[in-house]
């Protein structure tokens, strides 16, 4: 993409954010199986993507494309998909030049995510995914607090966890996978101080004696 097109921009945009079920619906695609309606439609998401981080060379526009991309990592339920916004924003980020929006960037939208609501976990498998592409981008912005505060919304999953499996347990809980992503997170973090791995090795053990 060499000038920025801003119509092609927003049909691109649009699909991407345009429900799997509504766009399988469409004429094109009535021949296939349902199956593989949603597999050509990944696909079509996917390029539509790889073709909007080309955007990102023209200056003028960088912003608009990173933010939209987060969009990606925050709203869409598409492993696929969230990979590709991580790697489009890790790409445009490549360069020490870039060191400082990079850290700007991370802890702007850091700042952004509620850990809870009433004091209940709120975090959704799907934003503890986005912080860990975050971690990644930029693991410096993770520093003592954001560290502990991840570390108390693991305590508070696993006491939910705790309660909800002694009937059953369920590896598509909500919960549960939210938890194991922030396991990983917190566990790869340079500022985990030693308190904290410390603290958290001590609940992995409370919580595997409680199940």
């Amino acid at each position: 993409v060499q000038l920025f097109d801003n119509d092609l921009f927003k049909e691109l945009t649009t699909l991407v954010l345009e429900d799997n079920d509504s766009l399988s619906k469409q004429s094109t695609y009535r021949a296939l199986t349902q199956q593989q309606r949603i597999l050509n439609i990944v696909l079509l998401k996917k390029l539509a993507l790889r073709t909007i981080a080309e955007y990102y060379e023209q200056m003028d526009y960088r912003d608009r494309v990173i933010r939209f991309f987060y969009k990606i990592l925050i709203s869409i339920q598409s492993n696929e998909l969230q990979l590709i916004a991580y790697e489009s924003i890790e790409k445009i980020f490549t360069g020490h030049q870039n060191d400082q929006l990079r850290l700007r960037f991370v802890e702007s939208y850091l700042q952004q995510i509620s850990f809870y609501d009433n004091e209940k976990p709120l975090l959704s498998p799907q934003v503890a995914q986005t912080l860990f592409y975050l971690s990644k981008l930029s693991p410096v912005s993770f520093d003592e607090r954001p560290c502990e505060q991840i570390l108390n919304l693991i305590r508070k999953l696993m006491q939910t966890i705790a309660q909800t499996f002694r009937a059953a347990f369920d590896a598509q809980n909500q919960y549960y996978k939210t938890c194991l992503t922030l396991l990983e997170l917190i566990a790869t973090l340079p500022n985990s101080s030693r308190k904290i791995i410390e603290s958290l090795t001590i609940l992995i053990l409370k919580f595997d004696k409680h199940l």
